[in-house]
C-alpha cells in the first residue's frame, strides 16, 4: 500500500498543477515563442536564481509564504532602485535594461505575477522546515481584549464549531505575520456569543473602531493620547500592515466576564519573540488611597499604610502574573513620565519596529511594483 502523502507534499503537488495550468500563457506574456522544457527551465531560473540575491534565504526566518514572497519582491525593488540611482549618477539617465528590470516588468502583468508568486510559494513549501520557526505559544493562539462587556477576540485561524476556536492545522500556513495589523484585517475579530466574524475592512475602519470603541471605553485621557499617537505612527510607515497591532486592554483571563487583570496596551512580535505590556499608571488611579479619612478614623495611619501596601502588591502581582502566564514584561509610565505622552510613546517605538522595520505585507509590496516607473 503506497504511503500517504503529507499535507505539505499535497500542497506542493497542488501548486505544481496550478503552475502547469498557467505555464504556456505566462511564458507567452514573458516573451517566449516556444514553451518546451528548456524555456520553462530558463524562466524558472530567472525567478528561482534570485532567492539569495533578493532575500537572505540562509539567515532569515520566514513565517509564511506571503512573507517570503513579499521580501523577495522588496529585494527586487531595492535592487532596481539601486541600479537606477547608479545609472543616474554615472550616466545622467536611466537604462533599466538589467535582469531585475525585466523581472519588475513581468510582475506588473497580473497573470505572470500570479505564476511567479505560485512558483515562490512552491519553493517555500519545498524548503519549509528550513525557512520557518516554531508557532506561537499555545497561550497566545487566542487573545481577548477590551473593557468589561466589550471584549473582542483575536484568533489566528478562527472557526466556529459550537464555540470559537482556532483551526490548529492552519496556524503555520497563514499568510500574515502573527499579531500584526495585517493579522487583524485578515482574521477579523471575534465577539462572544456571535457566530460571525467581525470583519475589519481597512486601516480607516480599524482605527475608527480602535479610537471610538476600544480606547474610548477606558475613559482614560492618557490611553486616548497614546492610542492617537499609535495611529499616527502606523499611518507614517511604509508598510503599515506589517506593524504590530498594539492591543488595548489585554485581558489576563480571556473572555471571562469577571476577569482579574487588563494591561493598558500590549505589543507582541512573533518575529523577535517580543512581548511587552504597557501600563499608564498615574498616582490617582494606581496609588492614591480612597476614603483616607474613614480609614484613619477606624484604624489610624497604620490602616492607611496597609491600604497603600495592598494597592502596591496588587499592581506587582498583576505584572508578575502576566509574565508567568504569557512571558510579557511590563513597561510602566508614572505621573512624571505621563507629563509628556509623546516621549512615553517614543520609548515603545522600538517594539513596534521589531516587525514593521523588516517585514513587508505582500499587498503593499505588489502595489509598489505596479506603480514602479519603467521605460518602454
Amino acid at each position: 500500500m503506497p504511503r500517504r502523502k503529507s499535507a505539505l507534499q499535497q500542497k506542493i503537488d497542488e501548486l505544481t498543477k496550478k503552475l502547469a495550468s498557467m505555464r504556456e500563457e505566462a511564458l507567452k506574456r514573458a516573451g517566449y515563442k516556444e514553451f518546451g522544457t528548456s524555456q520553462v527551465a530558463s524562466f524558472h531560473g530567472i525567478i528561482g536564481g534570485k532567492n539569495n540575491t533578493y532575500v537572505d534565504a540562509i539567515r532569515e526566518i520566514f513565517l509564511s509564504p506571503s512573507q517570503f514572497i513579499a521580501e523577495w519582491k522588496e529585494g527586487a525593488l531595492e535592487e532596481a532602485e539601486s541600479r537606477d540611482a547608479r545609472d543616474r549618477e554615472t550616466y545622467g539617465r536611466l537604462y533599466q535594461n538589467a535582469a531585475v528590470h525585466r523581472i519588475i516588468r513581468l510582475l506588473k502583468d497580473p497573470l505572470v505575477n500570479s505564476y511567479v508568486e505560485t512558483f515562490l510559494e512552491r519553493n517555500f513549501c519545498r524548503q519549509y522546515h528550513a525557512r520557518t520557526r516554531v508557532k506561537p505559544e499555545d497561550a497566545l493562539w487566542e487573545l481577548w481584549f477590551g473593557a468589561k462587556n466589550q471584549e473582542y477576540g483575536l484568533f489566528i485561524t478562527p472557526r466556529y464549531d459550537e464555540i470559537w476556536e482556532n483551526d490548529v492545522s492552519e496556524i503555520r500556513r497563514v499568510s500574515f505575520d502573527y499579531w500584526t495589523i495585517e493579522h487583524v484585517l485578515t482574521s477579523g475579530l471575534i465577539v462572544p456569543k456571535k457566530k460571525r466574524i467581525h470583519k475589519i475592512k481597512d486601516l480607516d475602519h480599524l482605527f475608527d473602531l480602535y479610537q471610538d470603541v476600544f480606547i474610548r471605553s477606558t475613559g482614560s485621557s492618557y490611553s486616548k493620547a497614546f492610542g492617537h499617537r499609535y495611529e499616527e505612527y502606523v499611518r507614517e510607515q511604509k508598510f503599515p500592515l506589517a506593524v504590530p497591532f498594539m492591543i488595548p486592554e489585554f485581558r489576563y483571563e480571556g473572555a471571562s466576564t469577571s476577569h482579574k487583570y487588563r494591561l493598558d496596551f500590549t505589543i507582541l512580535s512573533a518575529n523577535r519573540g517580543c512581548k511587552v505590556g504597557i501600563e499608564l499608571s498615574p498616582w490617582s488611579t494606581h496609588g492614591r488611597v480612597l476614603a483616607k479619612k474613614k480609614l484613619q478614623a477606624s484604624g489610624g495611619e497604620s490602616a492607611v499604610e496597609k491600604e497603600r501596601i495592598r494597592k502596591w502588591e496588587a499592581d506587582t502581582t498583576k505584572r508578575n502574573s502576566y509574565f508567568k502566564q504569557y512571558g510579557i514584561t511590563t513597561l510602566t509610565f508614572t505621573n512624571s513620565d505621563l507629563k509628556n505622552i509623546h516621549e512615553c510613546f517614543a520609548n515603545v517605538v522600538e517594539y513596534l519596529q521589531s516587525t514593521g522595520s523588516k517585514r513587508r505585507a505582500l499587498p503593499d509590496v505588489q502595489s509598489r511594483i505596479v506603480g514602479y516607473k519603467l521605460g518602454s
